[in-house]
């Protein structure tokens, strides 16, 4: 019982008496006859215990209550490391606007092998929209008797042109080209390793590399340059 409850009660008590002035017996308590002047007493000491009895209960704070989390804290075990996002209540949680997604991480792809017998060079085709990127990883390819180069040629969503290059046909006017000359090559033969370009490819457009030969002298050719492909952010 509060503060507030006992004065109340002892209000109300004293107010009876001086009402009714005394001469009230119930059960065991007996409570004899008063004067005027007494009844006048007790009626105002009961009336101001009331008055300070309501005016506790309007200005008494109003125990916080627990909420259900509070009171009965979660039992899970949690191992450190899980990823756990804290916040309180004087903070705003702020959640990710966009999930991740794969293209947003290089991907590696198979090797492109760019064989020096190829005549009518490789195909890579583009598995979906991006940016692709080629890099020469390493090698070389030889002509007979022992002209070696690593100079490739790219041609972008078409067939190889073949224009004539000191009077003989060779692939010409290509899109794309890496790698190094026979004289390079004779100085370094990794000076090639590293090159690389980057090409934007829709899906399923596709592009050609090929040596950089005389067309129809393909045939005895060795060697090949491997491309490193990887579809960038």
């Amino acid at each position: 019982m509060g503060v507030s409850a006992i004065i109340a009660i002892g209000g109300i008590v004293l107010l009876l008496i001086g009402v009714l002035g005394g001469g009230v017996t119930a059960k065991e308590i007996q409570i004899p006859p008063i004067s005027t002047p007494r009844r006048i007493v007790s009626s105002l000491t009961g009336i101001l215990l009331l008055g300070i009895s309501i005016y506790l209960s309007m200005i008494a704070p109003t125990p916080p209550y627990a909420t259900t989390a509070e009171r009965f804290p979660p039992t899970t075990n949690v191992s450190s490391t899980d990823n756990i996002i804290s916040y309180s209540k004087s903070t705003p949680v702020l959640l990710p606007t966009q999930e991740p997604t794969s293209t947003h991480i290089p991907l590696d792809l198979p090797d492109v092998i760019v064989s020096g017998n190829a005549s009518n060079g490789v195909l890579f085709i583009a598995p979906e929209d991006g940016n692709y990127e080629f890099t020469i990883k390493e090698g070389i390819y030889c002509t007979p008797p022992s002209r070696c180069r690593s100079i490739i040629r790219g041609y972008l969503n078409r067939e190889i042109s073949w224009k004539e290059n000191d009077g003989l046909p060779q692939p010409m006017d290509a899109d794309y080209e890496l790698g190094c000359w026979e004289t390079a090559i004779a100085n370094d033969p990794d000076c090639g390793v590293g090159l690389s370009t980057i090409i934007f490819m829709q899906k399923e457009q596709y592009i050609r590399w090929v040596a950089v030969e005389t067309k129809g002298s393909f045939a005895d050719n060795t060697g090949a340059v491997i491309l490193r492909v990887v579809k960038t952010p």
